[in-house]
């Protein structure tokens, strides 16, 4: 898919996405549906940045080869978190 979207809209997608990923809980507190507990997947906010930065810096190759597995660092514990913040 990103060789078909090209490098500026597969960096403007992985923003997208994990902006969408940290709204989640927020709507989910708005809606009444959880308790504050589950923002805190906000926690995992610098790790997050870091790996934008890391992707809008225009890095190639092996630089964005550990932005990849930053991302699923990222993944799991945002999981973790969301999965406390749901058990509380």
């Amino acid at each position: 898919l990103a060789v078909l979207m090209g490098r500026k809209a597969t960096r403007i997608e992985y923003v997208i996405l994990i902006l969408i990923a940290y709204l989640v809980p927020i709507y989910l507190v708005i809606i009444d549906h959880f308790t504050f507990w589950i923002m805190l997947t906000w926690l995992s906010i610098p790790l997050a940045t870091r790996l934008i930065r890391n992707m809008q810096s225009g890095a190639d190759g092996m630089r964005l080869n550990k932005t990849l597995a930053g991302t699923a660092r990222l993944n799991l514990l945002y999981s973790i978190l969301f999965t406390i913040g749901i058990l509380l």
